[in-house]
């Protein structure tokens, strides 16, 4: 992938110190100890130029690890689209194809909740 360039290096009003991980590079590269000095200091849903999300970028390596890190956190936004329209677990379908379909199911239901909803709720 393209390095990324994060909108902006700035985080709820608070400038990034230099040294701090890229989380999209941590993300990409299943550096879960990059990833979570990033998450220190980035928004868990910060987006890209081309509005993709740490965890767009961790699906199109399958990056099981930080997929499964950036789930967990509470603030995690999986039904976020890029400028294409694409959510995490299609760019993960898009990049590998068949052999993402373990990390597309993990990711389907963050992504598409509407569609695991019981008709009882």
């Amino acid at each position: 992938m393209v390095t990324p360039k994060p909108k902006s290096n700035i985080r709820k009003g608070i400038l990034i110190p230099p040294g701090v991980p890229d989380i999209f590079l941590a993300a990409e590269n299943n550096d879960l100890q990059a990833l979570e000095v990033a998450l220190e200091y980035y928004d868990v849903n910060a987006r890209d130029e081309c509005e993709m999300t740490p965890l767009h970028y961790a699906a199109s390596t399958l990056s099981n690890l930080t997929i499964d890190r950036l789930l967990a956190h509470p603030d995690i936004d999986a039904t976020l689209s890029d400028k294409f329209g694409r959510t995490a677990a299609t760019v993960a379908h898009e990049c590998w194809n068949h052999l993402s379909d373990h990390f597309v199911d993990k990711l389907n239901p963050h992504c598409y909740p509407w569609l695991y909803e019981s008709s009882d709720n």
